[in-house]
């Protein structure tokens, strides 16, 4: 726990995280089809993972495959196998990744991760993996779930999308 809690700190990520999330949905709704879009697969599903993947500091091309293996996490009582296969095309994809950042760190989550000390002991890359893990399954998937809850609340509600226009004013 002390080797994770510092990267996730708000402190760690508060200057540049209200403009990347800002920018990252500005980026998806600006590539909607001009006449009408279902938000579900096309923001909601979407938006979550691409913050986690340039928190993390991976390649934006990695999107749906982190989608999928995420996807497959979550369905580890219903159907095991596909979980498994989730779970070890998350290590295949990561532990490269990991291996890279703990060389040669930059500046974001895993990096942080990777090279996170605390009275001489670091995390392994598979212990930065297995965390990964979790942390794109549990956070992603919890994401998606509660901005879908939250566009119907606004979208069926004229008075709060009032109010939330004049907030942002």
């Amino acid at each position: 726990r002390k080797l994770v809690t510092p990267a996730l700190s708000p402190r760690a990520r508060r200057g540049y995280f209200p403009k990347l999330v800002e920018r990252i949905a500005h980026e998806i709704i600006d590539a909607f089809p001009k006449d009408e879009v279902d938000l579900v697969p096309a923001f909601t599903f979407v938006y979550p993972l691409r913050v986690f993947i340039e928190i993390l500091g991976l390649p934006t091309d990695d999107v749906a495959t982190l989608h999928e293996c995420a996807t497959g996490l979550t369905l580890i009582q219903n159907d095991p196998g596909r979980a498994f296969a989730a779970s070890q095309k998350m290590r295949e994809t990561l532990l490269p990744i990991v291996e890279a950042k703990r060389r040669d760190p930059g500046d974001d989550l895993i990096s942080s991760l990777a090279t996170a000390e605390v009275d001489g002991v670091h995390l392994t890359d598979e212990e930065v993996v297995s965390f990964l893990r979790l942390l794109v399954s549990a956070g992603a998937e919890t994401t998606f779930h509660l901005l879908g809850s939250t566009l119907h609340v606004l979208l069926a509600d004229p008075a709060l999308q009032e109010r939330v226009r004049k907030d942002r004013e």
